[in-house]
């Protein structure tokens, strides 16, 4: 039915180049095509639902009569608006802390670490402080110290010296943002109850540019056989984080919790992996460049425009906080 799909919306694009429904439709296919490979493929991480689910939505659209490509266009139009576009453009803003901090100076790492896990909220600074906390006030990947962080612990400006190592702004980035994807959902039972979307298997600790690339689908964790061990993939830019600390492997990264913080919960295997799937899915399909491509033309457009050039934009923008429909 995929294939069926993508060969007929080819067929549409080589009649008519110019047609934008018909390059959407070959995006369509591909996405649902490779959405369902990548979800099969990591079953054992996100568990059967997930492809199981995409699957009832092609085979339930079928039975109603609707030809098999428009079946496929219309369900990998769907994933292609409420679960790419929403996993690669967050809505959530997150503020940068101030280079001087109010809270009072704590001398040792250990009561530093105890201080942030005793904070009480469900808020993006509580998320952070948790998040450094667990990360021994590092960021994930390269392991700059957190630049707030040190101004408040003489012992952690010390390490820092010691290891020659630099400070930056660490941002608590979210896998899964505050969008909710019908059908695809590995927020279940108390990922859901913990803090909501600040539960800290929610969270990476992540500096600016990294975090950018994470949010766009640019780069993404591949799971391995160990557990809570990563694959770094960064689809233009892999060069850049040459310089990985963990095991002196370059390409790969292991989750740990600060042995101040044993126990503390570490990034959600399922929404790596469903992240994961997203940014291979986005590139492979087109979807990554028609996005780049679309962003450029917000950028450029007058978003109200008289002659309704700017209604695909427009759409592309009010999409990020429309009520998720279902699609099955």
């Amino acid at each position: 039915m995929i294939l069926n799909a993508e060969y007929h919306a080819n067929l549409q694009v080589e009649a008519n180049p110019s047609r934008k429904d018909a390059k959407d439709n070959v995006i369509f296919a591909r996405v649902a095509g490779y959405l369902l490979l990548e979800l099969y493929g990591r079953r054992m991480t996100l568990s059967d639902e997930p492809a199981s689910s995409l699957v009832s939505q092609l085979l339930s659209r079928s039975e109603e009569g609707k030809c098999g490509h428009d079946v496929v266009f219309e369900v990998g139009k769907w994933h292609h608006d409420y679960l790419l576009r929403r996993f690669r453009a967050s809505t959530t803003k997150y503020p940068t802390p101030s280079s001087h901090p109010s809270r009072p100076s704590i001398d040792t790492w250990k009561d530093m670490t105890r201080d942030c896990m005793m904070a009480d909220g469900k808020d993006y600074w509580t998320a952070r402080r948790k998040a450094l906390a667990r990360d021994s006030f590092r960021r994930l990947l390269i392991g700059s110290f957190d630049r707030t962080s040190i101004q408040r612990s003489r012992e952690l400006r010390q390490i820092c010296l010691d290891l020659g190592t630099t400070s930056v702004t660490v941002h608590a980035c979210h896998i899964w943002n505050e969008s909710r994807i019908q059908g695809i959902n590995p927020l279940e039972g108390s990922e859901k109850s913990q803090n909501g979307i600040h539960n800290l298997g929610n969270i990476l600790s992540l500096e600016s540019n990294v975090h950018q690339y994470f949010e766009k689908l640019e780069l993404w964790f591949e799971g391995t056989n160990e557990p809570n061990r990563y694959h770094v993939l960064h689809v233009r830019y892999l060069r850049k984080f040459e310089h990985l600390h963990a095991d002196g492997d370059h390409t790969f990264v292991t989750f740990s919790p600060s042995p101040h913080y044993e126990g503390a919960r570490l990034p959600n295997p399922q929404l790596l992996a469903l992240h994961a799937a997203c940014a291979r899915v986005a590139h492979m399909s087109g979807a990554a460049e028609a996005f780049d491509e679309l962003e450029r033309e917000v950028e450029e457009t007058n978003l109200l425009a008289s002659d309704g050039s700017s209604a695909y934009p427009l759409d592309h923008l009010m999409s990020l906080f429309a009520t998720i429909p279902g699609v099955a």
